[in-house]
């Protein structure tokens, strides 16, 4: 968990200066030397510092691999780019759960999971830049090339007017230094994310409901063990669990009535308040199947709102804050993972206390949700401007983000083409 979040900070970093696909590498080229050497390790510190990269390094890959398919994909098609995506983890934790069962020598484990993943190095000739990435760091003459590309795999013509006269001269190399201004403004710093009102309250309240989901979600992962039986069944179906719940969260989130926001709302609340009922039930006849219902509905719902969480962020964050922006976000997260074992140790003061506290802090991320704007459908921040703007109610005054300027109609065409990729 401290290597997710050292990851989360670092690797945010990284995806915004050197981009998507160069930061993918790196982490899928550290998290296959360092699983290797954790299998060889001699002593007990030698393995905790190697799994410590390897979850630096592992959730590095995750975040590049998931904030290119978010900006890949428009807005019809994210939710199902960003679900799909989570699916997959659900996946993985079950295919855990039975390399575990059919292979008991843990260094053998270990090089089984760690070695195969050097064929996601290959990405590096099978997947492009993020286009949209390209064009926040004024590298357009590349973004116009590859989403040229995607027009024409997925027979979507792409007009040759849709593109403004500001992309030839960068094409050219005729960038003017106002144009160089710019563009190493709207790279934007960490410090952005605080720096104006809207901005830092929308930053604020993601924070907050990734720690409370990711406290819920391993709060309740570390209780299977409490389930009896086979330890590898129980890794198993916690697993399988996982997938109906992402499932849903992508039909739930891109309905009209729903969207993004009260998707969230509903999923936080339920989660928290079958959290605290399961722990209210007795375990004895026929009320011990009510609780473990109620604690399978908890967990479910927590899981749920685990999977929208990361479309909802990616989608509230400017491009040139996106990476950084999830990765404080994923920050904050690995606090709650951090937590999650040590708050369980309060059974001794009380045995239902964990419970109580897990589900009002999972009601009270729902309810902070709803200030949030809804973002289904909608195009996503291409600038620190937009991002300012997003969500905010128009005032009449001077803005206090007036210092990054007018949206020009030109900024506003540079995200035309994104359609383009849609996956059809």
């Amino acid at each position: 968990m401290v290597g997710f979040f050292i990851g989360s900070l670092v690797f945010g970093y990284i995806l915004d200066r050197l981009g998507r696909k160069r930061g993918f590498l790196i982490g899928v080229a550290g998290m296959t030397v360092f699983g290797v050497i954790t299998a060889f390790s001699n002593d007990f510190w030698m393995f905790a510092i190697a799994r410590l990269l390897v979850g630096m390094t592992s959730y590095g890959a995750y975040l590049a691999a998931f904030v290119f398919a978010t900006e890949i994909t428009g807005p019809s098609k994210r939710p199902l780019a960003g679900m799909v995506y989570m699916v997959f983890f659900g996946v993985g934790y079950m295919m855990l759960a039975l390399y575990g069962y059919l292979i008991r020598e843990w260094k053998t484990l270990q090089l089984v999971i760690s070695v195969p993943t050097i064929l996601f190095l290959s990405y590096w000739w099978l997947i492009p830049e993020s286009p949209r990435w390209l064009i926040a760091v004024g590298r357009k003459k590349e973004a116009e090339k590859i989403i040229r590309k995607c027009g024409r795999v997925n027979n979507v013509p792409v007009p040759d007017d849709i593109f403004s006269e500001s992309w030839n001269q960068t094409k050219m190399g005729e960038t003017t230094s106002k144009d160089t201004n710019k563009t190493n403004e709207e790279k934007g710093t960490m410090l952005d994310l605080f720096r104006l009102p809207n901005m830092r309250k929308k930053t604020l309240i993601l924070f907050y409901n990734w720690s409370v989901n990711t406290l819920v979600y391993y709060g309740l992962a570390f209780n299977t063990s409490n389930l009896g039986g086979s330890d590898y069944f129980n890794c198993f179906l916690a697993g399988a669990v996982e997938i109906p719940a992402y499932v849903l969260g992508l039909f739930i989130m891109d309905t009209k009535r729903m969207g993004r926001r009260w998707s969230m709302f509903y999923t936080m609340v339920i989660g928290g308040i079958t959290c605290v009922g399961a722990t209210f039930v007795p375990p004895c006849g026929i009320t011990l199947w009510i609780g473990i219902t109620l604690a399978t509905i908890s967990k479910f719902s927590v899981t749920c709102s685990f999977g929208m969480i990361y479309v909802f962020s990616a989608e509230l964050f400017p491009t040139p804050l996106r990476s950084t922006g999830v990765g404080m976000c994923s920050m904050c997260a690995r606090i709650g993972g951090i937590l999650a074992p040590q708050l369980l140790l309060m059974s001794k003061i009380w045995a239902k206390l964990p419970a109580v506290v897990f589900g009002v802090a999972c009601i009270l991320a729902g309810i902070l949700i709803l200030p949030l704007p809804e973002t289904r459908g909608k195009k996503l921040p291409e600038t620190l401007e937009e991002g300012e703007r997003f969500g905010k109610k128009p005032k009449k005054g001077p803005d206090v983000y007036s210092g990054y300027g007018k949206i020009t109609k030109v900024e506003e065409e540079s995200s035309l083409p994104m359609e383009a990729m849609v996956i059809s």
